[in-house]
C-alpha cells in the first residue's frame, strides 16, 4: 500500500481507499460512518462548541478523522471572529465579500485545529418569523447558490471541507422533525434544489439532509433525494451526513437511502445494527463500502492538499479578521 503524502492525486487517493476497504473490518468501516464519541466529548465539555470535535478516520490505516465546527456567523468556539448574520450579508449582494468571510473562517477553523465546517446554510427563507431566519441568506434561489458558492470557496481554500445545509426543503422550524413538505417537481427543481446545485458544482466536499420529509420520506433516508438527484444525476463525490441527533430515523432506510454519517452519534448507525441489518439481507456491504469510502476519500482530498500558510493561535480574532467583520 501507498503511503499518504501532500499532493496526491484522486486516482492516487480512490486506489489507497479501495485499497483500505479490502483490508478493513465490517466494525473499522461502520466506524467511518457516524459522530461516535463526539457526543461524550460535548458532555466533558458541558456544552457544544468548546473545540472541533473529531470523528471518523483511522489510526490503523492513517486516514485522520474529520473534525466538525460550526457557524454560520463565523467559527462556534470561543474566541473567533464574529460575522454579521448571513442575511445581513447577502444584503450587500457582495459575493467577493462573502468569499472573504469565507477565507477568515477557513483560516480560523485550521488554527482551531479543525478541518470541516459546518456552516453553508443555504436553507430557502418562506416567512420572516422562522426562528432561524437569520441564519440563511433569503428567499432567492439564485441568491442563495451564489453566497454559499462564494462562503464555500473561501473556506475550502484553506483545505476546510464546507458542508451545505439543510438539504431539502428546511424552511420552517416548528414540527421541523416531523413535518412533510408535499411539492410538485417543477418547485423542487426551480426553488429549493438550485442552491444546493450551485454549491455541489463549486465543489462543496459534504452535503447535511434536512430533519423534514419530502414527499412522505424523511431527507435523511430519501433516496430520490440523496442517491437519484444528488450522487447520480448531479455526481456528487463527498458525503452526506444528517442533521444532529435526529437526523435518522431507522437504520436501513438512512444505509438504503444514501446517508452516508449519522451525527454526532451512532444510535440507528451503530455496529450492531448495521451487523444486523446486513445478515438480514436489508443492506449490502457495498453500500457500506460506498458510504465509509465517501467518507475516506473526502478526508484525503482535503487533508493532502498542500497548506497556504501556517495557521497559528493568533489568526484566531485578530484585527485583520475584524476589519473585514
Amino acid at each position: 500500500m501507498n503511503e499518504i503524502k501532500k499532493g496526491m492525486t484522486d486516482k492516487e487517493i480512490v486506489d489507497y481507499v479501495n485499497n483500505v476497504l479490502e483490508q478493513m473490518s465490517l466494525k473499522e468501516k461502520v466506524f467511518q460512518m457516524s459522530g461516535n464519541g463526539l457526543i461524550a466529548k460535548v458532555i466533558k465539555d458541558r456544552g457544544f462548541g468548546k473545540r472541533a470535535y473529531d470523528a471518523a478516520g483511522s489510526e490503523k490505516f492513517k486516514i485522520p478523522p474529520f473534525k466538525f465546527t460550526d457557524g454560520p456567523r463565523g467559527v462556534i468556539i470561543p474566541g473567533s471572529t464574529c460575522f454579521p448574520v448571513s442575511m445581513a450579508r447577502a444584503a450587500s449582494w457582495d459575493v467577493d465579500l462573502e468569499q472573504r468571510v469565507g477565507d477568515v473562517i477557513g483560516k480560523e477553523v485550521r488554527a482551531h485545529g479543525g478541518n470541516l465546517f459546518g456552516g453553508i446554510c443555504i436553507n430557502l427563507l418562506r416567512h420572516p418569523s422562522w426562528g432561524r431566519a437569520q441564519e440563511t441568506y433569503g428567499e432567492d434561489a439564485f441568491l442563495l447558490g451564489e453566497f454559499g458558492a462564494a462562503l464555500t470557496r473561501g473556506v475550502q481554500k484553506h483545505n476546510v471541507m464546507a458542508t451545505a445545509k439543510h438539504y431539502v426543503a428546511n424552511s420552517i422550524e416548528e414540527s421541523r422533525f416531523i413535518v412533510n413538505v408535499k411539492l410538485d417537481e417543477r418547485t423542487l427543481r426551480e426553488v429549493y434544489l438550485p442552491q444546493f446545485k450551485r454549491c455541489v458544482e463549486e465543489g462543496c466536499a459534504t452535503i447535511m439532509s434536512a430533519y423534514n420529509k419530502v414527499r412522505g420520506k424523511y431527507c435523511g433516508h430519501n433516496d430520490y433525494l440523496l442517491r437519484d438527484i444528488l450522487k447520480n444525476e448531479w455526481n456528487f463525490q463527498g458525503f452526506v451526513h444528517s442533521d444532529w441527533m435526529n437526523g435518522v430515523k431507522d437504520t436501513v432506510a438512512g444505509v438504503t437511502g444514501g446517508l452516508d454519517v449519522e451525527m454526532p452519534r451512532a444510535k440507528y448507525f451503530s455496529f450492531k445494527k448495521i451487523k444486523r441489518a446486513l445478515q438480514e439481507g436489508k443492506i449490502s456491504e457495498d453500500m457500506i463500502d460506498e458510504s465509509a469510502g465517501r467518507v475516506m476519500k473526502t478526508i484525503l482530498k482535503f487533508v493532502t492538499r498542500e497548506d497556504p500558510q501556517i495557521y497559528n493561535g493568533d489568526l484566531i480574532g485578530c484585527n485583520e479578521h475584524h476589519q473585514i467583520a
